[in-house]
């Protein structure tokens, strides 16, 4: 009950309709077609995709583009400041396909990086590249953009100069894994007493709190286990350089992954959008 006054209380923040009107076009169900789950989208008040670019704010104005990390480095300013950046790679960066879908507001470009040898793909990827009319890509990612005007044509080349110097972008890559870790390490828990009395504790997370009562660890408590190896952004990075016959992108700050990792780049949304 809750929810399908929830689903109400969203379509009528979009709609103009009174509740009467909206009441009578909803379709009486017989038990059979509420249990097929392949009638929920059909039926549902919120197939309607015309505000979706408006609720969502991680739509771009713009498409991305992938690069590649090289690595950390310095980097000085005119007047002799010191910055730490993160050197990236465009190799080869194209659009390689554009996908419209007006019925769900769906706008994406396809962009793909570097080159790989045909031998190394089987042979219905091969097939796909070429009725693309393009090379095979190391990685391909989606980027999708608010309107279709947006939307650049395929075979368009993204070079680094895509990033304005002075902008700021959003860079989203896959932290490193640092496997099975402790408390301390995992969520910067302090330390126990090395004194005292204590044996071998010093590390440990501690007590959970439980009792007879709750009688049980809650969902979600911070304990040790895997840490890293998840993807994660890094939001409002500056461009320090951008040198398209190097192709390379420096950027300010530190950036998510190791070294020859895939990251993507977009505009920054909270600035931008």
């Amino acid at each position: 009950m809750y929810g399908s006054t929830l689903s109400a209380a969203r379509y009528f923040s979009y709609t103009n309709k009174s509740l009467n009107e909206v009441a009578q076009s909803i379709p009486k169900l017989t038990s059979s077609q509420t249990i097929n789950v392949k009638n929920f989208k059909s039926l549902s008040l919120l197939t309607d995709y015309s505000n979706i670019l408006h609720r969502r704010i991680n739509i771009t104005k713009r498409p991305g583009a992938i690069a590649r990390k090289l690595g950390a480095s310095a980097y000085f300013t005119e007047d002799g400041q010191r910055l730490f950046c993160t050197v990236l790679e465009f190799n080869n960066v194209e659009v390689i396909k554009k996908v419209i879908d007006e019925e769900k507001c769906l706008y994406i470009n396809e962009i793909g990086f570097g080159w790989k040898h045909p031998r190394k793909v089987n042979k219905s990827l091969q097939g796909i590249y070429n009725s693309l009319n393009t090379s095979v890509k190391m990685k391909v990612i989606s980027s999708r953009v608010k309107t279709p005007e947006a939307l650049l044509e395929p075979g368009t080349l993204l070079k680094p100069s895509y990033f304005k110097t002075g902008a700021f972008v959003d860079v989203r890559g896959e932290i490193k894994g640092k496997g099975f870790q402790g408390v301390i390490k995992r969520w910067n828990f302090k330390m126990q007493p090395k004194s005292h009395g204590n044996t071998k504790t010093v590390r440990h997370r501690g007590a959970f709190g439980g009792n007879t009562e709750p009688a049980r660890v809650f969902p979600g408590t911070k304990m040790a286990g895997r840490y890293g190896f998840k993807n994660t952004v890094r939001y409002n990075l500056e461009v320090l350089e951008a040198d398209d016959e190097l192709g390379t992108l420096v950027v300010k700050g530190s950036v998510p992954g190791e070294k020859g990792e895939f990251i993507t780049l977009r505009d920054a949304i909270k600035i931008y959008h």
